[in-house]
């Protein structure tokens, strides 16, 4: 939900509530087993198995189906919440909450007059679809639509009713009143295959503290109805049921040992909860998805496993962590403000043998949202799912051995086919080269973390041995020893969020950010002077995303400036930054994300929609390059030399020249890296490239063949490197940790 989701983040406040208390007298029904199923699993066996994940991968398919059909501008260009539901025809029907429906404007932005529609359909139709909302396309209006100016409804989740000739979706009802305020659950029937609204009635179902369209769940006979209640930053699960797949009939509130139909009895489940979230089967247990929503810029999904779809659940284990959000969403998306919420399932949608997930990003600048139509939609993720026991085992009730996966069943909201293996979070490692034989990175040795980075930006190696470290809100790190230890460095106390450092020699590091600023420092980052900045007082209006300093004096930096749209910005020098030229970038090329220099002379800078230009004269004058429009956003680039650059764009491709950009051509990395997030060529024919998950993939023939290999399992987003040989790479994960090998990386590591 667009507008309570942004309020939420806007409000930086925890609030926890007590834990539940005692029931209230039963004046009503109530069933005091304990959720009253069949488990074939105790709660004691529960306690000895826990999630794992082999692999998260972004489902490219799902992506570029909804990044594609946003692109066109004939209906649905943006949306939150992204429930799915399979309907009799093999189609599929995507829930949206708030949601943009309107035409595509230049730079791939959206008139500020687009109209927010606060619920509607997607219809999918294997890979053709169709949006459904109310009004016409130049009037559009929600589906579902109340009374009142101030009123809204939100879409939740919706259930096949048993007839097949329609489906049942929850929506709460709003008011807007200076602030959010819930007035009731709802429930309408749509026909089908119209899709056709044909009743829409309030529910008499309570507490009032809780709303009702996290998600639902047919098993064994009942629909399991889940909601969530409490303040912004501390929400808490809560469980209804009904008999069938009447969700107008008698509602049963689960009270934590039992079931009552007094819905005053109702306590809540779990705490730390997002708005949505998704209760699934995964073989002979239930998988529970979720965010914890207790911070801002949260990019965690979590896992929770339970013998019944009403708990008890296990401790969290980390799923997946979103490659940007926060500050690190700049050169993604332009904007530091960005974050993922609402994380479901789709189990009806999953591969074989993994979990499909989806989350939803949004961005706490209203401006963000037009400038730039990617920002807002869901992102499809397949995960390599296993239980295992406490020892990292896997479970087999029928084998002494435990070495066969708890078994899953045919997809569905009942019954889905799962398996799993965890991810961690980043730590500071280090790699001293290794053999082939070991696929888990042996190579990798792990050292103590740089001082002070809480999330890792950034990676600027002068030599072999001296590499700087830039992070969250401007710290830094730097190390003289090939990372043996690191010390940290101070900005000065107005410096601005940097996004980028380039330190060309021991003593000379150049930083760029928001502003636009630039910084130097020529005594090894003890002191640091503003070169480029905005007057005081003013606000800013421009970010450079990236810098590029073959030598001391010579630099290159880019990102975007102006206000709305915003527009290419480039800046050189060619006096170690005593003064700055604004360059002019060709006409057409959309917002600039990365530079690499290879000489003085010649540099190469990338950007989104397909942007690659090429300099010889030091940023004097830029050439279009011609790359494929199938590559999206080109994110990062290295050039090793004047004829070979490479550079990473969507879909796991990697594009690359030999001839100084007469050519490209275009390589696609192994699937299983996920999200390519950086890339760092110290020769024409070596290439290293991180990516989401822990995954590096290497080139030793200039792209033609990559191998996948992998970080330490402590490892997560591999965020940034730099290989300032062919015998030694540095890479920073998000955690601030820093990978590295000093044996010939690049020929003999398995990283």
């Amino acid at each position: 939900m667009l507008v309570s989701t942004s309020l939420v983040i806007a409000v930086m406040i925890l609030l926890f509530l007590p834990p539940a208390g005692s029931l209230l007298p039963a004046s009503h029904h109530t069933d005091a087993s304990h959720a009253n199923i069949k488990s074939s699993i105790s709660p004691a066996d529960l306690a000895k198995i826990k999630l794992q994940v082999d692999a998260a991968t972004p489902d490219k398919r799902l992506d570029s189906l909804f990044t594609a059909y946003a692109d066109k501008g004939k209906g649905w260009t943006g949306g939150d919440s992204a429930y799915s539901l399979p309907l009799p025809d093999k189609s599929t029907l995507w829930l949206f909450s708030d949601s943009f429906v309107g035409p595509v404007l230049a730079h791939h932005s959206r008139s500020i007059t687009t109209p927010i529609l606060h619920n509607m359909f997607v219809l999918q139709k294997g890979t053709s679809l169709h949006s459904v909302y109310g009004g016409t396309y130049t009037h559009p209006t929600p589906l579902v639509t109340a009374p009142g100016a101030s009123q809204l409804f939100f879409s939740g989740d919706g259930i096949l009713d048993n007839s097949g000739h329609s489906i049942s979706v929850l929506y709460t009802e709003f008011t807007w009143t200076g602030g959010l305020a819930t007035l009731g659950t709802y429930l309408a029937s749509f026909s089908l295959p119209g899709l056709t609204l044909e009743n829409l009635h309030r529910l008499d179902v309570g507490p009032a503290r809780v709303e009702w369209l996290s998600w639902l769940l047919p098993y064994k006979g009942y629909t399991y109805i889940y909601g969530f209640g409490g303040s912004s930053w501390s929400k808490q699960m809560y469980i209804a049921r009904v008999t069938g797949t009447n969700l107008a009939s008698s509602w049963s509130y689960f009270t934590g040992k039992g079931w009552s139909t007094d819905p005053q009895a109702i306590q809540p489940v779990l705490s730390n909860m997002a708005s949505e979230y998704s209760v699934t089967q995964l073989g002979k247990v239930f998988l529970l998805v979720t965010m914890h929503e207790v911070k801002p810029y949260d990019n965690a999904i979590y896992g929770y496993l339970a013998p019944t779809p009403a708990g008890p659940f296990t401790d969290p284990t980390l799923l997946y962590k979103v490659p940007y959000s926060g500050p690190l969403g700049e050169k993604h998306f332009g904007t530091s403000t960005v974050y993922p919420y609402d994380a479901i399932a789709h189990p009806d949608l999953s591969p074989p043998g993994r979990v499909l997930i989806s989350y939803c990003m949004d961005t706490l600048s209203s401006s963000a949202l037009y400038r730039n139509i990617d920002i807002y939609k869901p992102r499809f993720v397949n995960l390599d799912l296993k239980v295992v026991d406490t020892r990292g085992q896997r479970i087999s009730a029928a084998s002494s051995r435990r070495t066969t996966e708890v078994p899953g069943v045919t997809s569905s909201r009942d019954h889905a086919t799962y398996s799993s293996r965890a991810i961690s979070g980043g730590t500071l490692n280090v790699s001293r080269g290794g053999s082939r034989k070991d696929p888990r990175g042996a190579g990798w040795v792990g050292i103590s973390p740089p001082p002070t980075i809480v999330f890792g930006y950034a990676i600027s190696c002068a030599n072999a041995s001296d590499c700087w470290v830039l992070g969250a809100g401007s710290t830094l790190a730097r190390t003289s020893n090939g990372g043996a230890d690191f010390h940290p460095l101070s900005m000065p106390a107005h410096a601005p969020i940097f996004f980028d450092i380039s330190c060309p020699t021991s003593s000379e590091c150049f930083a760029a950010g928001e502003g636009p600023t630039i910084m130097e420092s020529s005594d090894g980052g003890k002191s640091w002077t503003a070169q480029i900045s905005p007057p005081p007082g003013a606000n800013m209006t421009g970010s450079l995303t990236s810098i590029s300093c073959p030598t001391a004096t010579n630099c290159i930096a880019v990102g975007s400036v102006g206000q709305g749209e915003g527009a290419p910005v480039i800046l050189s020098t060619s006096n170690g930054g005593q003064s700055w030229s604004s360059q002019a970038s060709p006409r057409g090329i959309g917002n600039l994300l990365s530079v690499s220099c290879a000489t003085e002379e010649e540099c190469w800078a990338s950007g989104s929609r397909s942007t690659m230009i090429v300099t010889t004269d030091a940023g004097i004058h830029w050439s279009v390059q011609p790359i494929p429009s199938s590559v999206g956003n080109i994110y990062q680039v290295s050039c090793p030399s004047s004829t070979v650059c490479f550079g990473i764009g969507d879909n796991s491709q990697v594009i690359g020249t030999d001839d100084g950009g007469a050519s490209w051509h275009i390589s696609t990395v192994p699937s299983r890296i996920g999200e390519l997030l950086s890339i760092s060529c110290p020769s024409n024919s070596d290439c290293l490239v991180t990516g989401a998950g822990g995954s590096l993939v290497l080139t030793h023939d200039g792209g033609i063949k990559w191998s996948l290999e992998h970080a330490p399992p402590s490892m997560n987003n591999l965020f940034a490197s730099d290989c300032p040989t062919v015998n030694t790479c540095y890479v920073l994960t998000e955690g601030g940790a820093v990978l590295t090998s000093t044996s010939a990386l690049i020929p003999t590591a398995t990283g």
